[in-house]
């Protein structure tokens, strides 16, 4: 089944969405753990060079207990390949890299956004180190099991392992959370000046899909009528449900310390909040009253 968001273009396009997305959409065949992104094509890739004006990397290993090196060769290094290749790009303005929310790992307390950068010592000085050292060590891991003639199965559950070890040694729960850290280090490390947007995104209080019914569910039962009091049929459409102000109250308020105020602690908690009760009988309401003139 399609997502959601595919489903209404679909729906919107009809017979015709084939041509619609083959005049927007150009897919080239690659593997960002390589370098030149595995591009083989000499042509294709100094067109691509050439005309890119804004690199958006969305690849990643979201498996938590991947291959140490499957998700080191794409969560890590496939990315500095991406930063790598955007630096050749002529009219290259932007680079924005996907990374997850839950890349500080087990912090206690409230996480602002800021850049991360190497903290967790050991025996390495920076990012750098901390990658030479761990390349240097998966590279003798395999070198010693294929020398055992191991089985794949055997390889495979070894590599699995010494992610997780990795990870916990320094500091991270799981292999993911660990690769995608050092990837922002990194990236962070050598972009130059190339403008680099890092996003974080985390879990959703409430999908796209649930805020869709729950309008559907709303305007069927007290529909809303345009300027001829005439009823607005209720259609398929793309909601942005935007917390922009909930993130900027959240932020204000940490900063002044105001979470507890006269020992009352102040709920913070997306999750808490009643979703379908807040959209049918405060945020609809409210946008029909006050927007919808």
């Amino acid at each position: 089944m399609l997502p959601f968001e595919h489903k209404t273009v679909l729906d919107k396009w009809g017979v015709n969405f084939q041509p619609f997305i083959s005049e927007k959409v150009s897919v080239v065949v690659g593997d960002v753990s390589c370098e030149g992104l595995g591009i083989h094509d000499f042509h294709l890739k100094e067109e691509i060079l050439k005309e890119t004006d804004m690199v958006l990397n969305f690849a990643a290993i979201t498996k938590f207990d991947e291959r140490y090196d499957v998700a080191l060769g794409t969560n890590t290094f496939g990315a500095l390949n991406v930063l790598d290749f955007s630096k050749k790009c002529a009219k290259v303005k932007l680079v924005v890299h996907v990374s997850t929310a839950y890349v500080y790992g087990e912090e206690p307390g409230l996480l602002m956004e800021k850049p991360l950068r190497w903290r967790r010592a050991r025996n390495n000085n920076n990012i750098a180190e901390v990658l030479n050292c761990e390349t240097e060590l998966l590279q003798n891991r395999l070198q010693e099991l294929h020398s055992k003639k191991l089985p794949h199965k055997e390889i495979a559950s070894d590599m699995r392992n010494l992610g997780l070890e990795r990870a916990k040694y320094y500091g991270w729960p799981n292999t993911y959370t660990f690769t995608k850290a050092m990837a922002e280090m990194a990236l962070l490390d050598s972009k130059g000046d190339l403008p680099l947007v890092i996003l974080r995104p985390t879990m959703n209080p409430i999908r796209l899909p649930e805020v869709h019914k729950m309008g559907q569910a709303f305007f069927s039962k007290d529909p809303w009528r345009d300027r001829h009091e005439k009823p607005v049929k209720v259609g398929n459409g793309l909601t942005d449900f935007d917390d922009t102000n909930l993130e900027e109250l959240r932020k204000r308020t940490s900063e002044k310390g105001l979470y507890e105020v006269d020992g009352v602690e102040l709920n913070m908690d997306t999750r808490s909040i009643n979703w379908e009760d807040y959209i049918m009988n405060v945020h609809i309401p409210g946008l029909v009253k006050f927007v919808m003139k």
